[in-house]
């Protein structure tokens, strides 16, 4: 088994590196052309930042370390995966589950019960990375036969 390199390399880093940032800048560049008010748009960076330092990447630290403690480190990685993924789910669907964009003269606007596909997506996803999990256990069993 070998050793990690300390440093990242290798031209799929690179690759994706290379479009992050670019998605990044995208997103600074098209962001700044929609503004209409600089200290609201300040106020809201702030607010966010402030949001993400004191609310979520606490709470990030003490699951990842709960999970650090009470999971073996073969289930981790699924375990991670599956909160990473249900953490975006709610991300985008959280928005359109509270209606903030209800509008009651067009009633047409948000009609979905976003609750249930946002718990079946949920759902579909903790089965694949249990699928996963087994297949890659089944593998090893049979490897080792």
């Amino acid at each position: 088994m070998s050793a990690r390199p300390a440093t990242p390399g290798g031209p799929l880093f690179w690759t994706l590196a290379v479009l992050g940032w670019g998605l990044i800048a995208a997103g600074i560049v098209g962001g700044l052309r929609n503004v209409t008010s600089v200290p609201h748009w300040i106020a809201w960076l702030v607010g966010g930042v402030a949001v993400h330092d004191l609310v979520v990447a606490p709470v990030v630290a003490g699951i990842g370390r709960v999970l650090r403690r009470t999971t073996g480190a073969w289930f981790r990685a699924y375990v991670q995966g599956s909160l990473a993924f249900t953490a975006l789910v709610a991300a985008v669907a959280l928005p359109n589950a509270l209606a903030f964009g209800r509008d009651p003269r067009n009633p047409s606007g948000l009609p979905a019960n976003v609750w249930g596909g946002a718990l079946l997506l949920l759902l579909e996803s903790l089965l694949v990375w249990g699928l996963v999990r087994s297949l890659r256990g089944l593998r090893r069993s049979l490897r080792s036969a």
